[in-house]
């Protein structure tokens, strides 16, 4: 694909900028023959971020912590599950109007959709946990719990989705479902509660090789879910409100499968 004046661009904004999306976004941009380039950038300033948008033309933007929520003030429109959730993960500039979306309600969905849970701890709260959660609710998960480092956040989070707060982690009773790790970073809490009190683990962090909480859920032979498996179809879906194309799922997992292993 030849890059010039009328290439279409797409920015990564992010605390930490990473390839992942880079990766897929500039595969399918060529496969699919769209004249696009996708680019990650550090930022964490939001009215920057909405600024550069519009003054570059930028047609989208992904939107990765701690932006998610900061962003909005400075957006002119956001769609349902953005305002739902009051996060913000893809923005979209329809010349000079930036429309915020939320892709990732749609990515625990889809990940969580054929596994029987009722009872739920999360761990964790940013701001994918109001996704998160409003996802579980949409499920009809009968139970939610918060547990985070961050107690004064966990209890706000509680309290604006009238949801259980555990101020600590012996707190967690037997029997959960499922145990999801929304840290942004790598599961920092107590591996044990795997083996008494979990029975499913869905770690959110996006990594090519196993983390602590995966690796400890394979030795324990409890089913799992990845970051990537959220993620592809966050992608899945944004690709969609960018592009108006939807990219089947196969075709998704053979490219993670080809680029990532």
């Amino acid at each position: 694909m030849i890059i010039n004046n009328k290439t279409s661009l797409y920015l990564s904004c992010s605390s930490s900028p990473g390839n992942f999306g880079a990766t897929l976004y500039n595969y399918f941009f060529e496969k699919k023959n769209i004249n696009s380039i996708y680019l990650p950038r550090f930022c964490d300033h939001p009215e920057e971020m909405v600024a550069s948008i519009k003054a570059f033309n930028c047609m989208g933007c992904s939107v990765s912590m701690p932006l998610k929520n900061k962003v909005i003030p400075f957006l002119d429109e956001l769609s349902e599950d953005a305002k739902l959730s009051q996060s913000v993960n893809t923005i979209v500039n329809q010349d000079g109007w930036t429309v915020g979306h939320n892709t990732d309600i749609y990515g625990v969905t889809k990940v969580l959709q054929d596994a029987a849970v009722k009872k739920v701890i999360i761990y964790g709260s940013g701001s994918v946990v109001d996704s998160i959660i409003i996802s579980l609710k949409s499920m009809n998960v009968d139970s939610i719990s918060i547990y985070s480092r961050n107690a004064l956040m966990a209890a706000q989070k509680s309290r604006l989705h009238n949801v259980k707060f555990l101020d600590s982690i012996r707190s967690i009773s037997p029997n959960y479902d499922l145990l999801i790790n929304a840290t942004p970073a790598k599961y920092e809490g107590d591996l044990n509660i795997l083996s008494n009190s979990v029975n499913m683990i869905f770690d959110l962090v996006v990594s090519s090789s196993e983390t602590n909480i995966i690796n400890a859920a394979k030795n324990l032979g409890k089913p799992f879910f990845t970051g990537i498996s959220m993620t592809k179809y966050q992608f899945q879906k944004q690709f969609l409100i960018y592009t108006g194309i939807e990219i089947p799922i196969s075709e998704i997992d053979n490219a993670i499968v080809d680029f990532f292993g």
